[in-house]
């Protein structure tokens, strides 16, 4: 891991590359409150940033493996590429991501295990994501499915 005060400086100049996971199971799609900024206190799907020599499928697993214990299948074609530039960031330093999102399914049906970015998660369709107040990102991902 990076120690957090050379993390806050790349904050400062430079963007962060992040992957994200639309997981999908029976026409729903996950979504965790997220416990941290950017974001803290919103309905979000699972991801977070590309480590130094990760292609972005395995950091696509990884996030969803860390952020929820689920297994997933990764579709390798991209759904959604985006940037986003959030003005309450880590250490309230606006952050600016370039996001990329996949969409995944479950291989195996484990139990959801919630790691410390996420308070609480849930299962919604499509037509339902459209009325929650979801970040733009978010929805235009959950849409691209």
């Amino acid at each position: 891991m990076i120690p957090q005060d050379i993390y806050d400086n790349f904050l400062k100049y430079m963007p962060i590359v992040c992957v994200d996971v639309c997981i999908v199971k029976n026409d729903k799609i996950f979504l965790a409150k997220r416990n941290n900024q950017p974001c803290k206190g919103q309905w979000y799907i699972p991801g977070g940033r590309v480590l130094k020599n990760e292609e972005l499928i395995n950091a696509a697993y990884r996030k969803a493996l860390e952020e929820t214990n689920l297994e997933c299948h990764i579709y390798p074609s991209i759904l959604n590429v985006e940037t986003a530039i959030y003005n309450t960031g880590i250490n309230n330093i606006p952050t600016h991501n370039v996001n990329i999102c996949f969409k995944a399914s479950i291989n195996k049906n484990e139990k959801i295990k919630l790691n410390s970015e996420n308070s609480e998660y849930m299962w919604v369709s499509k037509e339902e994501a459209k009325e929650m107040k979801l970040h733009p990102y978010v929805i235009n991902s959950i849409l691209a499915i």
